[in-house]
């Protein structure tokens, strides 16, 4: 063998060492990512903890769970856009808790205590916390229900 022919074979087994390691980088860093944006598809977060060290809420026997992702009691009042923020991790979208307890939320910016308040179970495109889609379909809606009331400041 020639001197040529032996440093192109070197040559070539590093590169397809090299294409080795990059595609096990790349497919590390895939399933890193994807792992990383997906939330499990049961999750309820853990009652909150206010000052006092009691529970800000309490979950309910949630009867419809293919419906509602939960219901809960605060033990506090507390505003519907505080309630958005825990369950569907922006307050963007309160539109959505809001059309499915109107009869019971009277002034959103002030849930009183004791009220039961179900938590609707929304698809993954309704709530996508990092689609500006989403984001601002939330928004219009909340704009239309706020527009809707009756000279109530919310």
């Amino acid at each position: 063998m020639s001197r040529r022919s032996s440093k192109k074979k070197a040559n070539l087994k590093h590169i397809y060492i090299l294409l080795f390691v990059v595609g096990v980088l790349g497919a590390g860093y895939y399933y890193i990512e994807k792992t990383e944006k997906e939330t499990p598809q049961n999750y309820i977060p853990a009652p909150l903890t206010g000052e006092v060290g009691s529970p800000q809420y309490t979950l309910v026997e949630n009867s419809d769970s293919a419906n509602y992702e939960a219901s809960v009691i605060y033990n506090e009042n507390i505003g519907i856009n505080d309630v958005a923020e825990t369950f569907y991790q922006n307050s963007a979208f309160w539109p959505y808790i809001y059309l499915e307890n109107k009869d019971q939320i009277t002034n959103p910016l002030n849930i009183p205590k004791g009220i039961v308040l179900k938590i609707p179970r929304l698809s993954a495109k309704s709530i996508n916390i990092k689609d500006d889609k989403s984001i601002n379909r939330a928004k219009q809606l909340a704009d239309s229900i706020l527009s809707k009331s009756t000279g109530e400041v919310y």
